[in-house]
Order: structure tokens, then sequence, then C-alpha cells
């Protein structure tokens, strides 16, 4: 089963007080077996889906990726040229091929995402500061 063409996700628009959302909608650039990536049409932006199959018999895992990169254009503080710089941020889960129900996966996702999101993302700012 596939994700819907395009894929859209809600990003803060910069510069902004309110840092309102705005929906980025990536269309199907690739697709191979169990990995497919979304890109938008200025290519700033991509999200990718996989699934990876790893071990055998009890040893087996699946990891399944959501990713989200960025592209944009920095500035070098030392010469001045500009050139693209990129980032991503994903989400892995890696499981066991048995012993996990979808739903035990889906709250041990959600606790992960409500601490990352609580206290207007304090989180993610402490984890971009080499916080552990």
């Amino acid at each position: 089963m596939a994700f819907a063409d395009p894929q859209s996700i809600a990003y803060p628009t910069a510069g902004t007080k309110s840092h309102a959302l705005v929906s980025r909608q990536g269309s199907l650039a690739s697709k191979g077996g169990v990995t497919s990536e979304y890109v938008t049409s200025d290519g700033d932006y991509k999200f990718t889906i996989s699934h990876q199959k790893t071990g055998a018999g009890k040893q087996a895992r699946i990891r399944t990726l959501a990713r989200l990169d960025r592209r944009i254009v920095a500035t070098d503080p030392l010469t001045s040229v500009q050139d693209y710089r990129n980032t991503g941020v994903y989400l892995v889960i890696d499981r066991p091929e048995e012993g996990f129900t979808s739903s035990q996966i889906l709250d041990q996702s959600n606790a992960l995402a409500a601490w990352m999101t609580a206290s207007a993302g304090a989180f993610i700012l402490k984890l971009y500061g080499l916080e552990s």
C-alpha cells in the first residue's frame, strides 16, 4: 500500500511572529520497492519514507524511516560565498519482526512526539544545543 501523491507537510513560515503553518506539497519523485521520495517543486523540501528488513529468525528486525530534508541558501561568514546547505530530521522505528502490535508502536511514537513538542519545542532546542 502506498502513501497518497502528493504528500503535504505543514511547515512554519520564517520571519513572522506567528510562525503560521504553510502546507508544502511534495510530489512523488521516486519510488523503488519499499522507498518513496516526495519533493517540492522548488526542491527545497524532500520527504522520504522507507522500510528495511535486517537479520533473520529471532534477530529479524524492520526499520521504518520517515525523514524530512530541507535545503536553504546560506552565506559562508568567512568568504561571503552563497551555497546550498541541507538538514534532515527523521523518525526511525526499529522493531522486531514480531511481538509488538501496531497500537504499541503508535503509542510509543506518540509519546516521543509529545515529548519533543512539549513546552513549545524546548526539548528540540536543547537537542540542537547539544544537551543530553
